[in-house]
């Protein structure tokens, strides 16, 4: 199935070839309006819509993945904050780890 964008490249083909369309019309669909350099550049755009939809999707997996690791390291804090006789943990240190929890959330 061909493009809006291909379709409008094969008329603007033809046009340019067409023997009944004065030059001066020529003229001013292709130097004064470029349509050419317009086409070319919606082509550019697309590339780059595309290239960003891939990033866009490559990020999201890095955040969700950052977003796990973190609310393992949370896990981990709050155990040792609920666990802290056993592990040997003073109580300056256990309210450190409580405020750097809360400053997170």
């Amino acid at each position: 199935m061909m493009s809006r964008l291909e379709e409008i490249k094969q008329r603007l083909v033809l046009l340019h070839n067409a023997a009944d369309v004065d030059d001066e019309t020529k003229n001013y669909i292709f130097e004064d309006l470029k349509v050419e350099w317009l086409i070319e550049r919606v082509q550019g755009l697309e590339g780059d819509k595309k290239a960003l939809g891939v990033l866009i999707k490559e990020t999201a997996k890095i955040a969700w993945n950052i977003e796990q690791q973190n609310k393992r390291y949370r896990k981990i804090i709050q155990d040792f904050i609920d666990y802290a006789d056993d592990y040997n943990i003073a109580k300056a240190e256990k309210y450190h780890l409580r405020k750097a929890l809360e400053s997170e959330e």
